[in-house]
C-alpha cells in the first residue's frame, strides 16, 4: 500500500505502523468495505483505545469472583459465631444442588455473553481515514451497523480534545472535525495519540483540497 501513495501523502504518513490490539493501523492490510471507490486507499484504520474496556473488565472480573467473595464471608461468619451456625451453612437445605448448579451456569454465562459483546462492540468500532473521506463505521450487538463520514476536501477545522486522568496518563482523546457538509460535526472519539491523529487529517485535508489526493 505504501508504494501505491503519492509522495506528498508518504511526507505524511511515510511508513506502515500499527499498534498492540490493532488500535492504530497505518496502510492496515486487506482492509475495505463496501462503499469503496476503485482507486480509493485506506490510509489509516483506528479503534478507541483498549484502556476505555478497563471499566466493563474490571466489572466482569468483580462479578465472576463476587460468588468467591460472598462464599467466605459466610465461612467466617460460621467461623466466628458457631453456636449460630451449629450445622454449618449448607446450600442444599435451601435448594437442591442440581438447581445451584443450573443458576451457576445462567449466571456465569451472561457475564461471559457481557463480556463478548463490550469486547465486540469496542473492536468492530473502527475509523477508517482514506485518500477521499473519513469514515466511521460503528457495530452495536442490539442495533446492528451505522456508517457515517464525510469527505477530506470538506473539512474545514480539527480540534482535539484530552479530559480526564486515563486520558492523560495513556495519549487518548477526542478528535473534532468540523466540516462543511449537513452534518458539520465529525467525532472520533478515544483515539490514541489525538494531537498526532489531529495533524495528520488537517494535513491529509489540505492536500484534498488541493487536488493533492
Amino acid at each position: 500500500m505504501a508504494s501505491e501513495v503519492n509522495h506528498a501523502v508518504r511526507e505524511i504518513l511515510p511508513r506502515k505502523e500499527s499498534m498492540l490490539f490493532g488500535q492504530l493501523d497505518i496502510y492496515p492490510p486487506r482492509v475495505s468495505f463496501s462503499s469503496q471507490n476503485k482507486n480509493e486507499k485506506v490510509f489509516i484504520m483506528v479503534r478507541q483505545h483498549v484502556s476505555i474496556n478497563f471499566g466493563w473488565l474490571f466489572r466482569a472480573v468483580l462479578l465472576i469472583v463476587l460468588p468467591i467473595l460472598i462464599s467466605l464471608v459466610i465461612d467466617f461468619f460460621v467461623a466466628q459465631f458457631p453456636e449460630n451456625f451449629p450445622g454449618g451453612v449448607k446450600l442444599s437445605e435451601f435448594l437442591p444442588m442440581e438447581i445451584w448448579l443450573v443458576l451457576a451456569l445462567i449466571y456465569y454465562s451472561s457475564i461471559f455473553s457481557y463480556m463478548l459483546a463490550r469486547f465486540i462492540d469496542w473492536y468492530f468500532d473502527i475509523y477508517l481515514v482514506t485518500s477521499e473521506r473519513i469514515i466511521h463505521s460503528e457495530f452495536q450487538i442490539l442495533k446492528g451497523k451505522t456508517l457515517s463520514e464525510a469527505p477530506l476536501k470538506n473539512i474545514q477545522d480539527v480540534q482535539q480534545k484530552i479530559i480526564g486522568f486515563f486520558p492523560s496518563m495513556f495519549n487518548y482523546g477526542d478528535v473534532i472535525v468540523q466540516t462543511a457538509a449537513e452534518k458539520g460535526k465529525f467525532d472520533f472519539k478515544s483515539v490514541p495519540d489525538p494531537t498526532w491523529f489531529m495533524n495528520v487529517i488537517s494535513d491529509l485535508a489540505k492536500l484534498a483540497e488541493g487536488g493533492g489526493l
